[in-house]
């Protein structure tokens, strides 16, 4: 448990305002008036105000374990071998920034936005984050680990993967090749192409996970358990599944209209895509699901 009320000691509090000071005007955070811990700067626990905006601020092997980090705005800093276990970085803006060899456990960000202008996360591991309502735009990950993260209704906006490994449950999660609308590349300017190289899911599970704007499925490694299909040339392979449809009852034709529908919005401009027949069950039924998986051999 960490002790949280250190950081009201003459000691503590004393650190916090010079630590404010550097926040605001950039520099590198000095050694903790705790010490070391397990070979980190041990910032444990400490509770930063509110709304804190950072600026070309350099964190180097700190233990942010338990921090409160809530609201900030955080730009062209780096975080290197930092530890975020129990962080709470709710509702925080970060870009421009480095985040390499860091670990984030139980971590929340919920609510945040990450990624502005092409923030970096290299050899970082996600476990257990909680990532309910963060905002993706533009991030690059390489070299990362996401094992069971709150990854349900995101959408990686033309964010970047490479060499990156996802275990456990990733549900009405988008991956895309670019940004979703054109015009902001205006704003936000121009992103790394979004290859997906090796990218794996071996150990995680796919439900409604929907790959648009030119993502390159090429190298994706599929989940080792249940039934999933890649599928290149998936426009062509859309119009031949909706046109081969004689046999199907009048009831499962409307089911595959759906299908056809849902998906052929974003088929002019995706190449390839993944398919999970148990997905396909639920939402078309067992007909259907047969069906399409059968023309797909």
């Amino acid at each position: 448990m960490v002790d949280k009320k250190r950081w009201k000691s003459n000691y503590g509090l004393a650190y916090i305002e010079n630590l404010k000071e550097i926040i605001s005007n950039g520099g590198k955070i000095h050694l903790s008036p705790f010490g070391l811990i397990n070979n980190y700067n041990d910032l444990q626990g400490i509770i930063l105000p509110d709304n804190s905006k950072f600026s070309n601020v350099d964190f180097q092997n700190i233990d942010l374990s338990e921090s409160r980090i809530k609201n900030a705005w955080i730009e062209k800093s780096q975080f290197n071998n930092c530890f975020f276990y129990k962080a709470n970085l709710e509702y925080i803006t970060e870009h421009e920034n480095l985040f390499k060899g860091c670990n984030f456990i139980k971590t929340s960000f919920k609510k945040g936005v990450i990624g502005f202008k092409g923030s970096k996360f290299e050899n970082c591991f996600f476990e257990k984050v909680n990532f309910n309502g963060t905002g993706f735009i533009c991030a690059e990950f390489n070299n990362c680990i996401f094992r069971d993260c709150n990854l349900t209704l995101i959408d990686f906006n033309a964010s970047s993967f490479e060499n990156c490994n996802f275990e456990g449950l990733l549900k009405d999660t988008w991956f895309r090749g670019g940004y979703k609308f054109k015009q902001d590349i205006n704003e936000f300017g121009i992103p790394k192409i979004n290859k997906m190289k090796n990218v794996s899911f071996l150990k995680a599970q796919l439900t409604l996970v929907n790959f648009n704007n030119n993502c390159d499925l090429s190298t994706v490694i599929l989940p080792e358990n249940g039934k999933y299909i890649k599928i290149t040339n998936w426009k062509s392979n859309l119009e031949k599944i909706y046109k081969k449809n004689n046999y199907l009852s009048d009831k499962d034709r409307r089911e595959l209209d759906i299908f056809y529908k849902v998906h052929s919005v974003y088929a002019a401009t995706q190449n390839d895509y993944i398919l999970n027949y148990q997905d396909l069950v639920e939402e078309y039924g067992d007909n259907v699901a047969d069906y399409i998986w059968c023309q797909l051999q």
